[in-house]
């Protein structure tokens, strides 16, 4: 029988840090039970906070929104690089450890999800130094993983380096998310509880919200495992 993992942080948990230049999330009761016999609530927030989808055209102009991204391109045969020995806070993840985690797992990536995981989600994601210290993704090692065919690219981690407070968004920022995104792979983002199950190759499926024209979705993220 299979068994679910559930790799989504909450949406709204406030000790969840956002983007050092993103506004946070809000969450309004505007009907209550005590008055309205019902709850029914209003959400303000980026796209881009918690477990998330990135569509390519959040940093390609050409590329696809979320409401257009094929589901297949973010559901199906997953494979876990564990590089949870050699990530370092405010440290690249080189390609060679990259290359070297696949070796170790006799793992080929073609079509596959291939997700980074580096342990650092369960050591900083309720800590504010999560998109300020992270490990992050070498470009090499971002151009490496695009070589292989990956169809999707998930991560426990930002995926590129510490985000200053103060830093303004700018054209030829965030290379990593550019390269990705502009050879149509979406990307993942934030993923928690891949330390509570071994298997390094998994059935996963990420679904994205259907939002129009949008350049990502907040996502509800499982892993389906075997046994």
């Amino acid at each position: 029988m299979s068994r679910i993992v559930d790799l989504t942080a909450t949406l709204g948990d406030p000790r969840i840090p956002v983007v050092p230049t993103f506004p946070t999330v809000s969450l309004e009761r505007f009907h209550v039970h005590e008055i309205n016999g019902r709850s029914n609530t209003r959400i303000s927030m980026p796209i881009h906070v918690a477990t998330h989808v990135d569509a390519p055209y959040h940093f390609d102009p050409d590329g696809i929104t979320v409401d257009e991204l094929p589901l297949e391109k973010v559901m199906g045969k997953a494979v876990r690089l564990d590089l949870r020995k050699v990530a370092r806070a405010n440290t690249a993840i080189t390609v060679d450890q990259v290359q070297a985690a696949a070796k170790a797992g006799k793992i080929d990536l073609k079509g596959k999800i291939a997700i980074t995981h580096s342990g650092w989600a369960e050591k900083a994601l309720f800590q504010p130094n999560f998109y300020t210290e992270n490990p992050f993704l070498a470009e090499e090692a971002s151009h490496w993983l695009v070589a292989q065919g990956i169809k999707a690219l998930a991560l426990d981690h930002p995926i590129e380096k510490a985000a200053k407070p103060g830093t303004i968004a700018s054209p030829g920022d965030s290379p990593n998310h550019r390269y990705f995104l502009k050879h149509g792979i979406p990307l993942i983002e934030n993923l928690v509880n891949l330390e509570t199950f071994a298997d390094l190759e998994f059935e996963m499926m990420a679904m994205p919200l259907k939002i129009f024209h949008c350049d990502g979705a907040p996502a509800r993220v499982i892993a389906i495992l075997n046994g």
